[in-house]
């Protein structure tokens, strides 16, 4: 593309002025398909899709956001259970920590301790 064509094209793009061969080339495909009911259902149809999938993206981003939160909630108060001596098994079971996971934190709680 030329200088001068490429102008144009950005002219065209920034104002819709169709003042060289190439832009009212463009114009008149563009409304031509403007027109064309079959291609602007299917356009309206993919947009749609776009925005439900989007919308279920960001449902699945709060969702897991929020899941993180509570389980990190849920390690920080086994923690400072347990740096109050309140019994692994007790935390795992009011907190719904494994007890696995409850061992692992006194585990590091004891490790911190000691260095």
């Amino acid at each position: 593309m030329k200088k001068g064509e490429l102008k144009e094209f950005l002219r065209y793009l920034k104002e819709h002025y169709a003042g060289s061969e190439l832009t009212k080339s463009i114009e008149e495909k563009v409304s031509f398909a403007k027109k064309n009911m079959t291609w602007r259902k299917q356009y309206m149809t993919w947009q749609q899709t776009i925005d439900d999938e989007k919308e279920d993206a960001y449902e699945e981003g709060l969702e897991a956001g929020r899941a993180q939160g509570a389980s990190q909630k849920a390690m920080e108060d086994a923690e400072n259970f347990l740096r109050e001596g309140i019994p692994m098994e007790t935390v795992s079971r009011c907190i719904g920590l494994p007890l696995e996971q409850v061992k692992e934190i006194a585990t590091r709680i004891a490790i911190m301790h000691d260095a």
